[in-house]
């Protein structure tokens, strides 16, 4: 298979590995345009934020303080729902404990009862008319039973009892009938004689109170009757005291409750936003500077038509690879970073070029033969072209180098090729073009000159 059958089934393949590193060499090129990025969009965040209102906060802020306001707000009430109803519960207890009706036996309930009459003496009937539509009798009964719990006198009770009058009020049922001219008080507590004890200190306040109204509103009388003491059933007493139970444990559930979701709102806390603030502006402007630059350094790694892998010669032309000259070392700034890359993309730092001038000799004695001379040539500068010539003769004896130019642009040099036995390529990685090395590859194929090897210099 010749050369040209190998250049037109050859197809051109991407090596990641290789562009990353091609990247990596242009890193203070790609640090500049960052830079640059980043002076641009600080100068336009300066220009932005003054021309902005100050006073006006970033729209997470304000998200963020109306969103902790409402979870404060949530916090609060359910913390005002606790204390309510602890205060709530407590009052409940001290009621259960303190109430004499909550401690009597609903279905053996004691009430003591006495039925009071009232009646009008004839002297004030004759005063009134004979067609008159309302009994007087009712405005007496009104005045004895009317705010009867207020106006009694509790203490006398309260010494009898040992309990507080709040607690004794709901001990005393006052019901009058005006069409019989009576009322009835009926006393309830656990103790039956309890009861008629209390029955009996409210009928003498009452009878007390009589004796001044009926000197100074309406001569009557009043007559206490029926005094008694009965147990019975009473359902409506056990419904209350079990709902006053239940009351308090609806409070108990209903402060667990406010407890639970008030646990719940410590995962719904707030959390205050990340504002990048200003730098965001230098922090964006240096990634797309990078972003920029790498894509520029990309586009131009696979568009720039250039002489990229070490063997790409050999696998578009089948030329034999002589040697690769290491890259020469440069006194620049952080030097120690091309260093790293030199070392990751395996190539020797420091300068090996006596090593690689041995190892180039050796193959150019091994593969040329009987070869006297050796056109060294390539479409790089001939200045080294001559001084790869210069390295390797002294190297390799019986065999005359000659440097000419790019034979594309130097007809000399086509001269030169028509006398020499062979021909040595000297090509420059990521800088000679592979439009000018074709050229001189179908120039070679028309002379019919043998091509020993090519000598790839790192760009």
């Amino acid at each position: 298979m010749n050369q040209e059958d190998i250049y037109c089934r050859y197809g051109a393949e991407v090596d990641i590995k290789d562009m990353l590193l091609y990247n990596l060499y242009k890193w203070r090129s790609i640090i500049l345009c960052s830079l640059i990025f980043c002076i641009l969009l600080s100068t336009f965040g300066v220009v932005r934020r003054m021309s902005s209102d100050p006073t006006l906060e970033p729209k997470p802020i304000r998200e963020y303080r109306l969103a902790l306001a409402r979870y404060q707000l949530n916090v609060d009430g359910y913390k005002l729902d606790i204390t309510n109803y602890e205060e709530r519960m407590t009052q409940q207890k001290i009621y259960l404990e303190k109430s004499v009706l909550m401690h009597t036996d609903p279905y053996e309930k004691p009430t003591a009862s006495a039925d009071f009459f009232i009646k009008l003496a004839e002297t004030e009937w004759d005063g009134l008319p004979d067609n008159i539509n309302v009994d007087p009798t009712d405005s007496l009964i009104k005045m004895y039973t009317s705010g009867l719990n207020s106006n009694l006198d509790w203490k006398s009770i309260e010494e009898l009892t040992g309990g507080q009058k709040i607690y004794l009020q709901e001990l005393l049922d006052v019901k009058p009938d005006y069409s019989s001219n009576t009322f009835t008080i009926n006393v309830v507590h656990s103790n039956g004689e309890m009861a008629l004890q209390i029955l009996d200190i409210i009928t003498e306040q009452l009878m007390d109170k009589y004796q001044y109204l009926k000197n100074e509103i309406n001569n009557h009388t009043l007559t206490v009757s029926n005094r008694a003491l009965s147990y019975n059933i009473d359902n409506s007493l056990a419904d209350r005291q079990k709902s006053s139970q239940t009351i308090l444990a609806e409070y108990e559930h209903a402060i667990l409750d406010c407890q639970e979701a008030l646990d719940a709102l410590e995962d719904e806390v707030p959390k205050k936003p990340f504002v990048i603030g200003f730098i965001k502006y230098p922090a964006a402007g240096f990634v797309l500077g990078i972003l920029l630059s790498i894509i520029f350094h990309c586009t131009a790694y696979l568009a720039g038509g250039r002489l990229q892998g070490d063997e790409e010669l050999k696998n578009r032309y089948g030329f034999p690879l002589l040697g690769v000259y290491p890259r020469q070392e440069k006194k620049r700034i952080l030097s120690c970073i091309d260093r790293f890359i030199y070392k990751l993309s395996g190539s020797c730092s420091k300068d090996d070029t006596e090593n690689t001038n041995q190892r180039i000799a050796l193959n150019l004695l091994n593969l040329t033969g009987n070869i006297k001379s050796v056109l060294i040539t390539g479409s790089i500068s001939l200045e080294k072209l001559q001084k790869f010539t210069a390295d390797i003769s002294p190297l390799v004896d019986n065999i005359t180098f000659t440097a000419a130019a790019n034979m594309n642009t130097t007809p000399k040099t086509l001269e030169l090729l028509a006398h020499c036995d062979a021909i040595v390529l000297v090509e420059e990685k990521n800088e000679s073009l592979i439009r000018e090395i074709r050229k001189i590859q179908e120039i070679i194929n028309v002379y019919q000159k043998p091509v020993t090897g090519y000598v790839l210099l790192q760009g």
